[in-house]
């Protein structure tokens, strides 16, 4: 129920979902955290049977949380993944991924801004997305919110015959908490994407209002 607008993932990873395997945290005082996890890898696709299969590599995950003062939370973290399958001639597919965050919390304003990166080593080319991003809700009394959201990522093809494809998304919007377990959202979004596949001026815009009711049980 805590999120200001709709499809609010400022994010961008190709970090996937794994359970299976090992994640210790130190805490070393109030205001700083590390973690090291070691996992096992999520299911590859094998080119050979036309099948997923259970990877046998391991997937490593290194975070650190930072609360340098009251309100903001700084967490950065490092993802490395090897979902190559075994099968002969299969296309490499290694992930690196690292991302910054950062939160500020006090009594009626949220905000939240985000950098990351991540490359993918297919064998041939490393195509590499960065991406940076904010977004931030002013709670103007009990129930009523206004809430913003700016979002960019680029797209190195790694390909001298492509040019980087860029999006922009913004979103401006705002909502009524109609009781205790029900709220109304309502934005306005404007996502812009240049270069299109790295075709030099290629470009798409998609922009709309949209609405939801949450209720939550």
């Amino acid at each position: 129920m805590s999120n200001p607008l709709i499809n609010g993932d400022i994010g961008f990873s190709d970090a996937e979902t794994v359970d299976e395997g090992v994640d210790c945290t130190m805490n070393f005082n109030d205001m700083f955290s590390a973690a090291l996890g070691v996992f096992n890898g999520p299911e590859v696709y094998n080119p050979a049977k036309d099948q997923t299969e259970n990877n046998d590599k391991l997937t490593f995950v290194v975070r650190g949380v930072g609360k340098p003062i009251e309100g903001l939370t700084v967490t950065g973290e490092y993802y490395t993944s090897d979902n190559t399958s075994d099968s002969e001639g299969a296309p490499n597919d290694k992930i690196n991924a690292y991302e910054i965050i950062g939160q500020y919390q006090v009594a009626v304003l949220a905000a939240k801004g985000i950098y990351g990166n991540n490359t993918t080593d297919n064998g041939t080319t490393k195509p590499s997305t960065s991406y940076m991003g904010a977004q931030g809700s002013h709670d103007i009394n009990e129930m009523i919110w206004v809430a913003g959201r700016f979002v960019k990522s680029t797209l190195d093809h790694d390909d001298a015959t492509k040019e980087d494809t860029e999006t922009t998304e913004m979103a401006i919007g705002g909502g009524i908490n109609l009781a205790e377990n029900t709220k109304v959202k309502v934005q306005y979004q404007s996502v812009k994407t240049d270069n299109l596949d790295g075709v030099k001026g290629d470009e798409k815009t998609e922009s709309g209002v949209k609405a939801e009711i949450i209720t939550a049980f």
